[in-house]
């Protein structure tokens, strides 16, 4: 940026040479922020630090929401693979969970609507 260029202007001639580059194909990333804070004059240099502070705390913010929601889903998927195996483990007489294609009490397949448990014995007995 030019010592006694506006903001709007020095903005006006990036935002040309950019949209230039893309016409020639080139990928555009978020470097050009970076490039345009660098490239300001001593007299913005406190607004630029602000700016950057700004972007770092809120870098930090996503991955404390990002650790926290990934988090959460390990919880529920512990819980659920724990309640689970307790199911599975638990009962009397070899009892085990529904599944699809198992036969009912009735000796019929089952649907898969149908929800319970069915005796692993009266099956395979």
């Amino acid at each position: 940026m030019k010592s006694n260029e506006s903001v709007q202007d020095y903005f006006s001639r990036v935002f040309a040479l950019v949209n230039q580059m893309k016409s020639y194909g080139e990928q555009i990333t978020d470097e050009i922020i970076a490039k345009i804070l660098r490239s300001l004059t001593p007299k913005f240099e406190h607004v630029v630090a602000a700016i950057a502070e700004a972007y770092v705390i809120y870098l930090i913010i996503i991955f404390v929401e990002l650790m926290s929601s990934l988090q959460a889903h390990e919880k529920r998927f512990t819980r659920t693979h724990e309640k689970n195996e307790e199911k599975t483990f638990s009962g009397k007489g070899g009892v085990i969970p529904k599944r699809q294609g198992r036969i009912s009490p009735c000796n019929e397949q089952l649907c898969h609507s149908c929800v319970g448990v069915v005796d692993y014995f009266s099956i395979n007995g």
